[in-house]
């Protein structure tokens, strides 16, 4: 990827959850078909999506990116290809100044030791365990946020018993978009003399049976 200016990345967090029927999906490559509304491409996982081929629920196998509104049929499909389904509207968050998306998985050990006829002992052996992914974003506190952002985040941080999540999206130039299931852990206000107001907020991972947790495509419009 050639350089490129970090003003030029934006930031995303998502909102109320919405109902919609027969929204359309147009084919990209294969047999994998994106939902054609920009807005309305992140599938809320929780509630169940129903892909439709020429009006008829479909009984092909299918693979659903929840996160970026991407169905992939196990043959071709019989179009128009709809969806029925929950979306979450997302909104651009109003002054971040910077962003920092850090993905990592465990190291397990699974270091014996020696046996007999072993000519490797005596140095770790690991394999991966877990995926993990923490998101941190800093932004002027004296700017707005969209969708009452700041009030959502804190209330979820505050009420234990409260289920809510939020999708996060990096959308960097018109190259990639990240985006990934989180919930939030940590909010806090800088005051300084010598420079603005501002906020940080820091989000972990969060997954769901059968929609992933993370995934980063090439930017569609």
């Amino acid at each position: 990827m050639a350089a490129l200016a970090g003003w030029d990345a934006a930031l995303y967090i998502t909102g109320t959850p919405t109902g919609t029927t027969g929204e359309a999906a147009a084919n990209t490559t294969g047999f994998e078909y994106r939902i054609t509304d920009a807005d309305k491409r992140i599938i809320d996982p929780r509630i169940a999506a129903v892909v439709k081929e020429n009006g008829v629920t479909s009984v092909k196998t299918i693979t659903i990116d929840y996160l970026h509104g991407l169905v992939t049929f196990d043959s071709a499909p019989t179009e128009p290809v709809t969806v029925d389904y929950t979306y979450i509207p997302r909104a651009r968050v109003g002054c971040p100044k910077s962003v920092t998306i850090q993905e990592t998985r465990e190291q397990l050990d699974r270091t014996c030791m020696k046996l007999d006829g072993e000519t490797d002992a005596g140095v770790r052996k690991r394999f991966l365990g877990l995926f993990d992914a923490m998101v941190d974003m800093s932004y002027l506190e004296i700017m707005e946020t969209p969708v009452d952002a700041t009030d959502r985040i804190l209330d979820a941080i505050r009420n234990a018993d409260t289920d809510d999540f939020f999708v996060v999206e990096v959308q960097i130039s018109t190259v990639k978009s990240w985006r990934g299931f989180v919930i939030p852990n940590e909010h806090s206000v800088d005051v300084s003399i010598e420079d603005v107001v501002s906020g940080t907020f820091s989000w972990g991972l969060a997954t769901f049976d059968g929609a992933g947790y993370f995934s980063e495509v090439d930017y569609a419009a």
